[in-house]
């Protein structure tokens, strides 16, 4: 792990990795700048879900930036963050007992 990052920052990833919507929107964000957060859940509750828990967890801590008004997430200033570790773990997840995303 680099120096300048604290381990704190590696737990506050895989925090916000725990939950496939998180780990869905992360990797939507890594094919765009910017999406609609109508376009983000299959139904309502999905979306609620995300507007109301997910979203929130992901802006707290910088990954996201998101727009409430606009309706619009982007990629926040910590995003390469917690991309490093869902890539790392999509690359091996032929690997792992379960499904990342």
């Amino acid at each position: 792990m680099p120096r300048n990052v604290s381990s704190n920052s590696f737990d506050d990833c895989l925090r916000a990795l725990e939950h496939e919507r998180r780990r869905a929107v992360i990797a939507a964000l890594v094919d765009t700048d910017s999406l609609g957060t109508a376009s983000l859940g299959e139904d309502e509750r999905t979306r609620l879900s995300l507007l109301h828990h997910h979203l929130p967890v992901l802006a707290e801590k910088g990954y996201v930036d998101w727009d409430r008004d606009a309706g619009r997430v982007r990629r926040g200033p910590r995003f390469d963050d917690v991309d490093a570790v869902l890539s790392l773990l999509l690359t091996h997840e032929d690997d792992l007992p379960w499904t990342i995303v």
